[in-house]
């Protein structure tokens, strides 16, 4: 009974401590229990979520969430799969959600737990670099192109010395440019 203490102790230290978001229901379907870290995530105190059912919750959450009507109810989601949540108010969140269901020996089903791993950092990462790709392309592409029609048409083309002149001055001008971005990129 003294082991049993000390590991069930053992293990509410570490889902408390958790920066990840546990919350429990038991064989009825009713919260029974729910982790700082998830509390922090949706905002929420203990003693309003205790007891609340399945339903109820999914309904918070849902309202909570910018998925709208493609909200999956935690009853669907099975244990091999989870889903991403994502709010914009009242910050930005973003939270990978999956369930495990609670099973004794013999089979009989004792409650479910949903975990939430918060996964807000590495999207804003994401959404930034792909916004930082597409910017730093494009500011490429723009010297680019000029130094390559320029150069092409005074490859084709046979211009008087002023024409031509002002062709090169560009091209230096926008290679030089080039030159910059991609020190800068290379800085960066």
């Amino acid at each position: 009974q003294a082991q049993l203490q000390r590991l069930t102790q053992g293990l509410r230290a570490i889902v408390q401590l958790s920066p990840d978001g546990f919350v429990a229901f038991d064989e009825h379907g009713r919260l029974s229990f729910a982790n700082p870290a998830f509390l922090q995530m949706c905002g929420c105190d203990e003693p309003a979520l205790t007891g609340m059912t399945e339903a109820e919750f999914d309904a918070m959450l849902a309202s909570q969430c910018d998925n709208g009507p493609r909200y999956t109810p935690i009853a669907a989601l099975d244990d091999t799969e989870g889903d991403l949540l994502s709010r914009q108010q009242p910050r930005f969140t973003m939270a990978r959600r999956s369930v495990r269901r609670l099973r004794d020996d013999e089979g009989r089903h004792l409650g479910r737990v949903v975990y939430f791993h918060d996964i807000t950092q590495a999207a804003e990462l994401d959404r930034m670099k792909t916004e930082f790709l597409s910017t730093a392309a494009h500011e490429l592409r723009t010297p680019m192109a000029s130094i390559h029609g320029f150069s092409e048409l005074l490859l084709k083309r046979e211009f008087d010395e002023e024409t031509r002149r002002d062709l090169l001055q560009t091209i230096h001008r926008q290679s030089s440019n080039l030159v910059r971005l991609v020190d800068e990129l290379l800085d960066l």
